[in-house]
């Protein structure tokens, strides 16, 4: 499969998602490495906030974990990428965090492509959550910078309104 090519200003998206019937709202702009980030699905519940590039619903995102290391087996059989926001808590929290060191919250580009998987770590950045409802909605904004041995590989900003999957759950 081709790498898909995207304009860096990104795309608005406003689709139905499965879980509980709620539409979502993303936009993500930015390159990592060469790679673009196209949103098809997205959720939030758990400790995850994910995007992912492929048309899944709420029961089909089961297989997102804490654990996911570069070279390890792909999560999916298939060609996807996936952006994943991680809390160190086991749920999703309202307030204002950074990416950089030990932080309360990971952010990861995954890479699933030629059945292989690259991970991504964000070296630095933002989040603000600044509304989340109990099982609805949950909305905010980041900027999240990439670096690897010192080399910048690119960041992605964004905001989003997405609703609640209840198949994301912490697994350790």
């Amino acid at each position: 499969m081709t790498r898909r090519t995207l304009t860096a200003l990104g795309l608005l998206l406003s689709l139905t998602a499965g879980c509980n019937g709620d539409s979502f709202e993303a936009r993500i702009a930015g390159s990592v490495d060469g790679l673009n980030m196209t949103i098809t699905t997205a959720y939030w519940g758990g400790p995850f906030i994910v995007f992912t590039d492929d048309s899944l619903d709420c029961k089909g995102l089961a297989f997102i974990s804490k654990n996911t290391k570069d070279g390890d087996e792909p999560l999916l059989e298939y060609d996807a990428r996936i952006l994943l926001l991680t809390y160190n808590d086991s749920d999703v929290v309202e307030g204002s965090y950074d990416f950089g060191g030990e932080a309360p919250v990971t952010a990861e580009l995954i890479d699933i492509s030629g059945g292989s998987m690259s991970v991504y770590r964000a070296s630095e950045g933002t989040m603000v959550l600044d509304a989340l409802e109990d099982e609805g909605l949950a909305s905010g904004e980041f900027a999240i910078s990439f670096e690897e041995n010192n080399e910048d590989l690119g960041a992605l900003t964004g905001d989003f309104t997405l609703p609640w999957c209840i198949n994301l759950k912490s697994s350790y």
